[in-house]
């Protein structure tokens, strides 16, 4: 069904789940020529409460879904109530702002980047980690210092020459980069922290802290010098 909202058209799919109660949609497309883009999170009496655009759930016959990009939308805006956020980067490709409702108990933005809180450690301790960055453009990002983690393809699409890395101990997917300008031109090996992201060839030997033999993996243990 689409669902007409602050001058934008959404397609809404309802969602089963036996550990929900009430009436439950995603958003899985949007019609839009809006600068400002307002995602909804009711419709009549159900929660709208998730955004899926995701290439990987379309159709190969729906070539609108697969080429869709929306160069108008210049600010996104996320209620409270939208709890799950799927999408491409480069979905917004001229995206100025994001702005996040201050009562979402997932979500935050810093205008640019989107966090989420999520589990990040064995403990089961909830963690701001770097799930998107939909402002995709610009010389310069930086991810703050109270970020713990970076989430796959938090930074793919995305044209940022410089990333400015925290100073503290940071979990980063290994394809978080993927597809982002800054990996492109990065000089390998890559290491950020204590974490390796790529080499572009064998390594003969590798330099870390003396602290650190105790948390060796074992393929990198006989490298170490």
């Amino acid at each position: 069904m689409m669902y007409e909202y602050r001058g934008s058209h959404f397609k809404l799919e309802e969602v089963q789940s036996w550990s929900r109660k009430g009436t439950h949609y995603q958003i899985t497309d949007i019609r839009t020529e809006s600068s400002d883009l307002w995602l909804p999170d009711t419709y009549g009496s159900g929660r709208v409460d998730s955004l899926d655009m995701r290439d990987d759930r379309v159709l190969p016959i729906d070539r609108h879904a697969k080429e869709r990009s929306y160069p108008e939308v210049r600010v996104l805006h996320i209620p409270k109530g939208i709890t799950e956020f799927r999408i491409r980067n480069d979905l917004f490709p001229k995206l100025e702002r994001v702005e996040i409702d201050e009562e979402n108990e997932i979500f935050s933005t810093d205008g640019r980047l989107i966090f989420a809180k999520e589990s990040g450690n064995y403990y089961g301790k909830k963690e701001k980690w770097l799930k998107y960055c939909p402002v995709c453009r610009g010389d310069v990002i930086e991810i703050p210092n109270d970020v713990k983690g970076i989430s796959a393809k938090a930074f793919s699409g995305t044209q940022y020459r410089q990333i400015c890395f925290p100073e503290e101990e940071i979990d980063i997917d290994l394809k978080a980069f993927d597809g982002s300008v800054w990996l492109d031109g990065a000089v390998y090996p890559i290491v950020i922290g204590i974490c390796c992201i790529r080499l572009i060839r064998r390594q003969n030997a590798w330099k870390f802290p003396g602290w650190y033999a105790g948390f060796m993996p074992d393929f990198l243990t006989g490298a170490v010098r």
